[in-house]
């Protein structure tokens, strides 16, 4: 699971520095965002310690319009499950932004 959070940041960091290319026609001003993801892993069907297992990482982005920072909160919004030997694995992905 600590694999996915860093691959998850990394790709968060990449998509943000690749993502202040073009002008948006609708609101062409830009700024700076703090993103913030959440991570949420958890267990069900058996006891495991340590979950749920929650992973908090905060990124600074400048010069992106609204729209690209909107773009980023949605391509880092996502819930995966997966079952194995009556075990159900949750992953919970949030991103949210605010200007800085």
């Amino acid at each position: 699971m600590k694999k996915i959070t860093l691959l998850t940041f990394i790709a968060i960091i990449l998509i943000l520095q690749n993502s202040c290319s073009g002008n948006d026609a609708i609101n062409n001003a830009e700024s700076c965002w703090v993103f913030t993801t959440v991570t949420v892993t958890s267990v069900s069907g058996m006891s495991v310690p340590g979950y749920p297992e929650t992973t908090t990482t905060t990124t600074e982005q400048c010069g992106l319009t609204e729209k690209q920072a909107d773009d980023v909160c949605k391509q880092f919004t996502s819930t995966s499950t997966s079952t194995s030997g009556g075990m159900k694995v949750t992953v919970k992905t949030t991103t949210t932004k605010r200007k800085k």
